[in-house]
């Protein structure tokens, strides 16, 4: 499977997944990110700026594509890369919302016979998931890579929207 994304919400999904036995590839931007993946359970990390993100999960694959992406990045372009990524019968979960309407090529969606899957509607997981965090303790404590008093508050907010600054979850004490 693919994520898009190396944030808490992609982090958690990597970790879920990896727990279940797939082999995940986390997509990713952000350097210490794709380090934090690692940490839970991807076994294999692509920077977009740095790889063609289509040949990497094409070779990964050997050809075939994945069975399932997770869009967590927030980023337009990749829910439409997905559908191409995705191998026959495959899964796409976007769970961003972007300002602008994505175009898909439904021709591929058809041919493949691809599923495109909502995901707000928590099917009842809450408490499953909620019993599952503490063997996962460790794990969820390292999504937390800064935390400011509340009277940085102003840097906090700065250091979450920095791409650069190597942020997955920002936390503020009081």
């Amino acid at each position: 499977m693919l994520v898009h994304g190396a944030g808490p919400i992609g982090m958690i999904i990597c970790d879920i997944a990896a727990s279940k036995g797939a082999t995940v590839i986390v997509s990713e931007v952000n350097e210490e990110r794709l380090k934090i993946a690692k940490d839970f359970g991807a076994s294999y990390t692509i920077n977009p700026r740095t790889a063609d993100l289509r040949e990497e999960v094409m070779r990964i694959s050997e050809g075939k594509g994945v069975n399932v992406v997770f869009e967590t990045s927030g980023v337009p372009a990749l829910t439409s890369l997905s559908v191409e990524l995705l191998s026959p019968h495959g899964r796409l979960v976007p769970l961003t919302f972007a300002p602008e309407p994505v175009p898909i090529n439904f021709r591929l969606v058809n041919k493949n016979e691809l599923v495109i899957a909502g995901t707000r509607n928590q099917n009842s997981k809450f408490k499953e998931v909620v019993e599952s965090l503490p063997g996962r303790r460790e794990r969820v404590d390292k999504l937390v890579t800064h935390v400011f008093p509340v009277e940085e508050a102003k840097k906090a907010f700065e250091t979450a929207m920095d791409k650069n600054s190597g942020a997955c979850k920002v936390v503020i004490t009081f």
